[in-house]
This record gives C-alpha cells, sequence and structure tokens, in this order.
C-alpha cells in the first residue's frame, strides 16, 4: 500500500487484504492460481502494459496513488456497517 502511494504497480496474488486493495487492470495486477505459471502470466501483463501503453500505465499509477487507505476510510465503514446492522436488528 505505502509502495502504491509513491506510483509503484503491484503484481499480487489474489488472496487475503489483497483482493480488497488491488484491483487487477486498475491499480495493479493480480492472479489467482498459487503456481509459477500464472505468477508468470501476471509479470508479462503487466510488462505488456508497460512497453506497449503509457498512457494506461500512468493511469494505473495515478489510480494507486489517490487510493485512501487511511484509518479513516476504514472507521467510516465500519461505522456504516454498524448503523446498517442496528438498523436491520432494532428496527
Amino acid at each position: 500500500l505505502i509502495a502504491m502511494r509513491y506510483g509503484s504497480i503491484p503484481v499480487v496474488r489474489a488472496t487475503g487484504g489483497l483482493v480488497d486493495t488491488v484491483q487487477d487492470g486498475h491499480t495493479g495486477f493480480m492472479f489467482h492460481d498459487y503456481n509459477a505459471n500464472a505468477f508468470w502470466h501476471a509479470i508479462q501483463r503487466a510488462a505488456h502494459t508497460y512497453y506497449t501503453d503509457q498512457p494506461r500505465w500512468q493511469q494505473m499509477q495515478r489510480n494507486g496513488m489517490l487510493s485512501d487507505f487511511s484509518w479513516t476510510r476504514s472507521a467510516q465503514g465500519y461505522e456504516q456497517l454498524y448503523e446498517w446492522a442496528q438498523a436491520r436488528v432494532f428496527g
């Protein structure tokens, strides 16, 4: 997440919190299968984008740099969830 703030584009496996933080083709490149071929394919996609589509690459950098992973945003999400749950339980 810190690297994205400075313009790095991640290549990640779709696991854990990365599923929520990296959007494939928008803020990074994601692969699902836990094997070298899937990883290699994701790296090839990233390299292809870098070498053949600089405007898209730069937009992905901006998307990552503008992503908000702050505690304030997380707290707001939890607050909304609690309000929704409270309304469902107590009407």
